[in-house]
């Protein structure tokens, strides 16, 4: 799924293309705002060179294509002529590559058209497999799905969201006894209880007021598990994995020299429109997976969040997550370096599948920074048990519900 980038001329004529729609699509913003904010001056850079060429006609273009950054005719008609012109002129190309050369080693935002992008799927094979565990020795729960989740919005998205999550996690190779699903809601109320307890083995209520604490939600998820399965994968609410996630991705542990991984390289968050197409596809019309080819996105490269497998015995070593990230960011890229200094730790380059949600505004500062109040790295000796239910209940308060 990695997009490569070369010297070509049609290649930095598309990649100057993609620096277009990063630009001007709120959905890259969506993606990671800290790191478009950073990305944003290279982004400028690469317009003004196109903007200020000749006669003026590709800063026309540009401004089309900036107007309708979903506009796929547009987007090629510009690395057509981008291309045309780094032949003509090598001041020009000489410019533009240098200053992609500068995008490519600072910005981790990349732009994902497959090449039938809203175009229909074609017809799903309606012989779905039954599940299979023949690489999955034993007869016991060998795995858990760990998801921390809160939605007390009034347009429940998140809620649409985790639910077509746990549908695809319903929806798998392996057979549903040999893996667990746990969600932990972590709001004031048992909020959503009765939408979530058809997909889960366990929903777990944990109270929490304030700041969504997605490394709290993680832990009292692995914690209190009432099977402690050898291997447990985090993951988010707002992803669409295929049938073999729980299959692929437990086999993983059986080669030497696997404490923790990560099952991908670069995510890619889908737009609002292939959210929709690729949702309907992969739980309603029950495709094993979404053809990258058909939907649209924005890829964070190298991304360090949405999705970890691990030994359950190297997640209690570290303590699990940092209990004190509140609010949006940092706690992925905490935990990823802690497991990097305590086990084997590898990467795979899986495709994996971000559904579109607002975000929520303010969460970075007008500097980009996030706005929450962050802990140092690499920080975290906890003086208590992690993924206490009752943490943050005040006294008297509902603590706990679970199923």
């Amino acid at each position: 799924m990695t997009k490569e980038w070369g010297p070509s001329h049609p290649d930095v004529a598309r990649r100057a293309a993609d620096c277009v729609v990063i630009s001007a699509d709120p959905t890259a913003h969506d993606a990671n705002p800290f790191y478009m904010h950073r990305a944003r001056p290279l982004l400028m850079a690469v317009l003004a060179i196109l903007a200020e060429h000749g006669d003026g006609q590709l800063g026309e273009m540009v401004g089309a294509l900036h107007r309708s950054h979903a506009d796929t005719a547009r987007y090629e008609a510009l690395v057509s002529a981008v291309a045309g012109v780094l032949g003509e002129s090598p001041e020009f190309s000489d410019r533009l590559t240098r200053t992609l050369g500068m995008v490519n080693a600072k910005s981790r935002i990349g732009y994902h058209l497959g090449e039938h992008a809203g175009q229909e799927f074609p017809p799903v094979d309606i012989d779905v497999a039954e599940p299979s565990d023949e690489n999955i020795p034993g007869s016991v729960p060998i795995a858990q799905v760990v998801i921390p989740f809160r939605d007390s919005s009034a347009s429940g998205e998140r809620l649409e969201n985790l639910l077509s999550c746990l549908r695809a996690l319903r929806d798998q190779s392996t057979p549903g006894e040999r893996y667990i699903v746990t969600v932990v809601e972590c709001d004031v109320e048992p909020r959503w209880r009765s939408r979530l307890e058809e997909f889960t083995d366990e929903y777990v209520h944990a109270y929490k007021s304030g700041d969504f604490n997605r490394s709290w939600g993680l832990n009292v998820g692995v914690v209190n598990c009432r099977s402690r399965t050898p291997f447990v994968c985090v993951l988010d609410a707002d992803a669409l994995v295929d049938r073999d996630f729980v299959r692929r991705n437990v086999a993983r542990f059986l080669a030497p020299a696997v404490g923790a991984f990560l099952p991908f390289t670069d995510l890619l968050y889908l737009d609002r429109e292939s959210s929709r197409r690729a949702v309907a596809r992969r739980t309603v019309e029950r495709a094993g997976d979404v053809d990258l080819a058909y939907v649209r996105g924005f890829l964070v490269h190298r991304a360090s969040g949405m999705c970890a497998w691990l030994r359950r015995d190297v997640y209690e070593e570290i303590h699990g997550f940092d209990e004190r990230y509140e609010g949006w960011g940092g706690e992925d890229l905490d935990f990823v370096l802690r497991l990097q200094r305590v086990t084997a730790f590898r990467y795979f380059d899986d495709p994996l599948l971000h559904i579109h949600h607002p975000v929520a505004p303010g969460i970075v500062r007008d500097d980009g920074r996030p706005a929450a109040v962050l802990p140092q790295l690499l920080t975290w000796e906890p003086d208590k048990p992690i993924g206490r239910t009752d943490r943050f209940a005040p006294v008297g308060a509902f603590r706990e519900e679970r199923t």
